[in-house]
């Protein structure tokens, strides 16, 4: 089995992470051991977390770029109605209701 030694451990971490030993009844290195591999599991996690952010992002710069290049495209009406014609557009509809 491999054997881990740390040098310059901060006395006020050891502290803390032998409290947490004693409240979960485990022993200073067993809960060495457990800290150490939820913090690696959790690094893993937010690394693909931050991968499928990045290509999600990606794939909404790309839509929005296609969807700018499709208004630019679409054709620009000469005149654009008046305010009264819209009203009227607006009754009608109501009135067809």
């Amino acid at each position: 089995m491999p054997y881990l030694q740390v040098r310059d451990f901060p006395p006020e971490l050891y502290g803390r992470l032998k409290q947490r030993a004693k409240n979960e009844h485990r022993s200073v290195s067993q809960q060495t051991i457990i800290a150490i591999n939820e913090h690696v599991a959790s690094a893993s996690a937010r690394a693909k977390t931050e991968t499928t952010v990045t290509t999600g992002a990606e794939e909404r710069i790309e839509k929005r770029q296609r969807l700018f290049a499709r208004i630019k495209a679409t054709p620009k009406p000469e005149e654009l109605p008046s305010s009264d014609s819209i009203v009227e557009l607006i009754h009608s509809g109501r009135e067809s209701r």
